[in-house]
């Protein structure tokens, strides 16, 4: 399926660098002492990696290294472990669990296992193996993975750094929740495609590579439902998707660029559409499928859609899928109004959100049925 699109287009870019305004909280910070189950460890060069494969048949405990040295493990990720000869074995990290050291210790060879003031880590697939692998250490049936010494800033929980914390108005934020908050409200108001978020993503760990990785995995593995909520609170307290982006533009953009990108919202009348109904909506006089060009025409403004070379639909399924991606979008939503604006334009040039709708008519062609006919 491809939507067509006759006329040579002029894209409007929007910079992908996001500068952001933080204002660090510099404020003491206690070591947690509790065992804690975090989402990423970084391993410094020279710690301990052990690799320890479930008993075989008749039992034994090898100790075995992993393939390579490890300088990361985080949550999905895959260790593989061999015994240096023809035996590997490996698995899917579920957990891990660190525990914080308080001494020194070694064992009666002298070999030192624990240091004072940093951490122990474990690895494994879920919780229950880690409790297997501690309960039945004479019957091991679980492959895990230890390292140490970790240190403190090597551990990362899922929460946010305290630099990565900052004020704005008197109230506190987390950045990454800010920065989520304001990319769904860009991808809401169609200010940009997943493509330019996932490129939002990789510019930031350009920028900051520590702070762009918590993004990603972020980004990856999506919000909770209380990170939800704070991301909502925080556009809430903004007044609303719309004033999140006028922030993002003039924080993003240098300043005359700000300027001309908003008054060409204005104009746009963005800033007012959700107060505006579409009017005189420029129907066809029914949908209908060309044969010899192999086009799908809709009564309603969407743009033409090739189908397969062997497609042969009826009537009806023509008209039940031209309904069903037009009723897809709400009735008085910025997508039918681009729609229109698409369908009404004859200057050659770009439609604004026209390039993020396009990205989205294919997933409503899917869930329609388009495939199928």
């Amino acid at each position: 399926m491809e939507f067509i699109n006759k006329k040579v287009k002029k894209f409007i870019f929007i910079p992908l660098i996001l500068f952001g305004f933080t204002i660090p909280l510099h404020a003491e910070k206690v070591e947690e002492k509790e065992s804690k189950w975090v989402k990423q460890i970084t391993i410094p060069e020279g710690s301990r990696q052990t690799y320890l494969p479930k008993a075989g048949f008749f039992g034994g405990h090898s100790t075995w290294s992993p393939v390579e040295p490890l300088k990361k493990v985080r949550i999905g990720d895959i260790i593989k472990g061999s015994d240096g000869k023809d035996k590997t074995s490996s698995f899917m990290v579920g957990v891990i669990l660190c525990d914080y050291m308080e001494k020194d210790y070694f064992d009666k060879r002298g070999s030192q296992y624990s240091w004072g003031g940093k951490w122990s880590c474990i690895a494994a697939r879920s919780k229950r193996d880690i409790k297997q692998f501690y309960n039945y250490r004479e019957d091991r049936k679980v492959d895990v993975f230890t390292t140490s010494p970790i240190n403190p800033e090597g551990i990362w929980d899922g929460s946010t750094p305290e630099k990565y914390k900052y004020k704005v108005q008197g109230k506190e934020y987390d950045l990454i929740e800010v920065k989520n908050a304001e990319y769904r409200c860009l991808w809401k108001e169609g200010f940009a495609t997943l493509g330019d978020l996932n490129n939002y993503v990789q510019q930031e760990k350009k920028i900051d590579p520590e702070f762009g990785q918590l993004l990603e995995d972020k980004y990856k593995t999506g919000a909770t439902e209380a990170e939800f909520q704070k991301q909502e609170k925080f556009i809430q307290d903004q007044g609303g998707c719309k004033a999140v982006i006028i922030g993002w533009i003039f924080k993003t953009l240098n300043e005359d660029d700000a300027a001309n990108f908003y008054a060409m919202l204005s104009v746009e009348g963005w800033m007012t559409e959700e107060d505006t109904k579409i009017e005189n909506i420029p129907y066809r006089e029914d949908s209908y499928f060309d044969k010899t060009s192999n086009t799908v025409y809709c009564k309603e403004p969407i743009p033409e859609m090739s189908l397969s070379k062997n497609a042969n639909p009826s009537k009806r399924q023509i008209k039940n899928l031209c309904s069903c991606i037009w009723n897809k979008y709400p009735e008085d939503g910025w997508e039918r109004k681009v729609l229109v604006k698409m369908y009404n334009n004859e200057s050659g040039t770009q439609v604004f959100r026209e390039r993020s709708l396009r990205t989205r008519l294919p997933y409503a062609y899917q869930e329609c049925g388009g495939y199928k006919l």
